[in-house]
């Protein structure tokens, strides 16, 4: 169904560009061009071992160092290697950008020789299951872990930037409390203020088993707090949106007003703008270049679908569209582009350093 021929030319695949316009313009545009690695190049603190943010750039490269010249360098995967031998906390915090329900964050200390499966990994890219399956064998085997959370309520007072930083000042306290000198390495391009001995990392959840085991634990915590709060309030399908401010659940405000699990200064800021509907209208020509790339590209690297949802997903839709002539819906439309967007921006920056 898939090609299988691994000679594709991944690099003609990066440079093509759709001559297609039509719908929701910036998706599709972003859905048919290939973007840029979004890396981020490292410098190391002679005082303690800390990195700073530094240019835009592909690692891994050699890294200059500041103080004395005969200072060996340091690449960023030496960094990732030598961090991760030793014991570090790894800090990550969900429900930011929601507009119902808490933000959540959590620390997680774990032994060298943890042996869990799956990580480490992007908590968005996985299952409900695997979520609760690997959440469990984390709260099993840690050495520590502390999950914080706050209130929408005080979200609206102190404003989402400085709930996340007193979410994550919490759990660097905690954890210092039982292990006074140890690393602390943060999801994201911030560090935590007035915390030494610590790292911020982009995508860190990706590259540290301690920082991807938070964000999985403190996803486990949120989504269950939204579970409860879609039995009080239905009417929002808050199990499924999980307070973020989808199409859906913008339709659900608007019909329903706010509930006081909402964050009010953030909801009214989606009612002023709302979000674009989920659909597209594309012809067959359209829908047909998006999947054969996107067969093309997956019949050389299957692990560019990354969760239990995307693979599936389009060999459906080249069974549908290319070898059944069927139009899929609007809706159904809406997800196919977004599924290549994803895909093709993995493979952009998987690939591109080759070419």
């Amino acid at each position: 169904m898939f090609s299988d021929d691994p000679q594709t030319s991944i690099e003609k695949m990066l440079r093509k560009a759709c001559p297609f316009r039509g719908f929701a313009e910036c998706l599709l545009e972003d859905c048919m061009s290939w973007s840029g690695s979004d890396c981020q190049m490292f410098s190391v603190n002679p005082m303690d071992g800390g990195i700073s943010n530094g240019t835009a750039i592909n690692p891994p490269v050699a890294i200059k160092t500041t103080g004395k010249k005969n200072k060996s360098k340091e690449t960023f995967d030496e960094f990732i290697t030598r961090v991760s031998k030793k014991r570090y906390a790894g800090i990550d915090e969900v429900g930011v950008s929601s507009i119902a329900g808490p933000m959540v964050a959590a620390v997680v200390v774990l032994p060298h020789d943890h042996n869990i499966p799956g990580i480490p990994r992007d908590s968005k890219e996985m299952t409900l299951k695997s979520i609760e399956e690997i959440s469990s064998l984390i709260f099993e085997k840690a050495d520590f872990w502390h999950i914080a959370s706050i209130s929408p309520k005080e979200i609206d007072d102190i404003g989402p930037e400085l709930a996340r930083e007193k979410l994550w000042m919490e759990c660097a306290n905690k954890v210092r409390s039982v292990f006074p000198k140890i690393r602390i390495i943060v999801d994201g391009k911030d560090k935590i203020p007035g915390f030494t001995k610590q790292n911020a990392v982009s995508k860190g959840d990706s590259i540290f088993s301690g920082v991807s085991a938070a964000a999985i634990v403190a996803k486990q915590y949120c989504d269950n707090e939204m579970r409860i709060l879609h039995n009080y309030y239905p009417q929002y399908n808050f199990s499924k949106n999980k307070g973020y401010p989808v199409y859906e659940h913008y339709v659900a405000i608007k019909n329903y007003g706010i509930c006081p699990s909402h964050r009010i200064n953030m909801t009214q800021n989606v009612l002023d703008n709302p979000p674009e509907k989920p659909e597209a209208n594309l012809s067959f020509k359209e829908l047909g270049v998006i999947i054969k790339e996107i067969s093309e590209l997956l019949s050389v690297d299957r692990s560019l679908a990354r969760d239990e949802f995307e693979y599936p997903f389009m060999r459906r839709q080249y069974s549908n569209v290319i070898l059944q002539g069927k139009l899929p819906s609007p809706k159904e439309q809406y997800h196919i582009l977004r599924c290549a967007r994803d895909i093709k921006d993995r493979a952009a920056k998987k690939f591109s350093s080759k070419f």
